[in-house]
């Protein structure tokens, strides 16, 4: 039986409850994903995804698309951030996306995205023993060129230590949204 501060109130406090977010950097809801957003506005919507998650009394949250240092979320480590507003003690981070600069969307200079230092993170509640990346394959369909600027999906893994029990193993993944083959491939893969 694990009882932590997240699951206390529940009926049963031998469950462990997680939450799976795609945050897609803080950007907020609109569909245009590379529209430019102020610093003001980025940290409100992070502000605002921490109180979900605090909210939802959870023990585990695996986040992907959270950034340690990039241009478009004016260079926040969200992951840390999101530990510190939600509670969270224990936060673990790997990469998938690292570039000084990402000329994209191509045709729109003034929209492009610049340095990237993207990738997955996990809140816990409980010590985190390990943390380990599985890359994943890049799209084959695709030129060297356009893979050198994409990112690298991955599988994050953790070992997380919960009391009276054996360690368990937490699965993050961040597989292919685009590239139909690569999407088949990579859920072979896992």
């Amino acid at each position: 039986t694990a009882v932590t501060e997240a699951n206390s109130r529940r009926r049963h406090n031998d469950q462990l409850r997680l939450l799976i977010w795609n945050i897609h950097y803080g950007h907020g809801g609109d569909t245009d994903h590379f529209a430019k957003h102020s610093a003001v506005e980025v940290a409100g919507t992070l502000a605002a995804i921490a109180e979900v998650i605090k909210e939802a009394e959870v023990d585990f949250v695996l986040l992907q698309e959270v950034d340690l240092s990039a241009d478009r979320s004016h260079r926040v480590d969200q992951l840390r951030l999101l530990a510190q507003k939600a509670d969270f003690p224990y936060f673990a981070w790997v990469p998938t996306w690292n570039a000084r600069y990402i000329p994209f969307p191509y045709a729109e200079p003034q929209r492009w995205l610049g340095k990237v230092h993207s990738g997955q993170g996990i809140l816990s509640r409980f010590p985190l023993i390990s943390n380990r990346r599985i890359l994943l394959p890049q799209p084959s369909e695709q030129p060297f060129w356009y893979n050198r600027f994409y990112l690298s999906r991955a599988i994050q893994v953790v070992e997380a230590k919960v009391p009276n029990a054996a360690p368990i193993q937490l699965f993050n993944l961040h597989l292919e949204a685009f590239w139909p083959h690569n999407r088949m491939l990579q859920a072979k893969l896992v």
